[in-house]
């Protein structure tokens, strides 16, 4: 196994953000934005937890080192969520630490492709 880069995560941070989205909408493409931020909700969260660097706990912690978010699990689910009586449970660290920095990627993504489907809803409603 090979360590994580900076470079690498936050590629893989990137790359996650943009594969979500756009495979939501290829897949859901006549979906409200309402229906479609819950959809790329679901694909995220299954996307992540599903994730090698989360599986694994050689690279759960390089996640937990590298991400500013590795506080994320223990904040939203409680401390209990990321400790047992084995100690720290780094694919929970993990997880919450991945899913917040594609979660600050993905949304500014979702947010331009609202608006997009806004402008072009507008210019339809002008050429009719």
């Amino acid at each position: 196994m090979e360590p994580i880069t900076q470079p690498e995560y936050w590629n893989e941070v990137s790359d996650l953000a943009q594969s979500i989205l756009s495979e939501t909408v290829a897949d859901n493409p006549d979906t409200e934005p309402d229906a479609m931020r819950e959809q790329v909700s679901e694909r995220l969260w299954e996307t992540i937890d599903g994730h090698q660097w989360i599986i694994y706990t050689y690279y759960a912690q390089q996640v937990c080192v590298i991400s500013p978010n590795d506080g994320y699990s223990a904040e939203n689910f409680g401390p209990e969520s990321v400790v047992d009586e084995n100690g720290i449970k780094w694919e929970a660290v993990a997880f919450g630490a991945l899913y917040a920095d594609v979660c600050e990627a993905i949304w500014p993504l979702f947010d331009s492709w609202e608006t997009e489907l806004d402008d072009a809803s507008e210019l339809e409603g002008k050429t009719a």
